[in-house]
């Protein structure tokens, strides 16, 4: 339920023998690990009324992903059931408004999974209208990758952490490569690319993506000052 949910799950879904379940397994992964804080990595779906019915007190770090990107990522793993159409796929039903978009598509892979980014991203939207500012932070990927040290350092400062010496040397040994930034051109070429981008094209652009059609007073402006330096 928790890892493959047909859809967001919120807080109505967190109900008392399932909250027990959460607190007791992270709780326990706490204490072995002998830490005060506990970092979890989710994909998808948000889940986050889910969890914070079960921890009010938790803090949310969205890292959001140029939807071009995601979906030329999502048509080459093998997991991706989008080929054998919304009914099949992990995210539930399309939404009626997606579903006349995708059709009048031709069916296009390539534009459903677009769509299920705008999908997963305006779930996140909603999700983060219900959470108190300074327990939300928001950092697109691309600048996560291009500067590391310095976005790092803001998710650490967010989560209350330190960057210590140990957190150092571990971080030293990683490299973050930004050579497939725009690998969905040359993997999906121009047309599909211009498909994708007539299906997400507002949404990519309000979170300061460009894309050939580039409204004039969206240059150089981004959606959301937490994710510019």
């Amino acid at each position: 339920m928790i890892s493959t949910p047909c859809r967001d799950l919120v807080a109505e879904d967190c109900v008392p023998w399932i909250r027990q379940r959460l607190q007791s397994f992270f709780e326990r992964r706490m204490a072995a690990q002998r830490r005060p804080v506990f970092v979890h990595h989710v994909t998808g779906w948000p889940r986050v009324g889910f969890l914070r019915a079960a921890f009010p007190d938790a803090r949310f770090i969205h890292v959001v992903r140029d939807g071009r990107a995601v979906a030329n990522s999502w048509l080459q793993m093998g997991w991706w059931r989008g080929h054998h159409g919304p009914d099949a796929w992990h995210l539930g039903c399309l939404p009626p408004r997606y579903e006349g978009e995708w059709r009048e598509s031709g069916r296009s892979f390539v534009v459903l999974a677009g769509l299920g980014w705008r999908m997963l991203v305006e779930a996140f939207e909603a999700a983060q209208a219900a959470v108190p500012a300074d327990r939300w932070l928001e950092v697109r990927y691309e600048e996560l990758i291009a500067r590391p040290r310095h976005h790092v350092g803001r998710m650490l400062d967010f989560a209350g952490l330190a960057w210590d010496e140990d957190f150092e040397a571990q971080f030293s040994r990683f490299r973050c490569e930004t050579g497939r930034v725009d690998a969905f051109r040359g993997d999906l070429g121009p047309d599909a690319v211009a498909a994708l981008e007539r299906s997400i094209g507002p949404t990519l652009r309000a979170y300061g993506y460009r894309t050939e059609a580039q409204p004039t007073e969206l240059r150089g402006a981004h959606r959301r000052s937490v994710a510019t330096p």
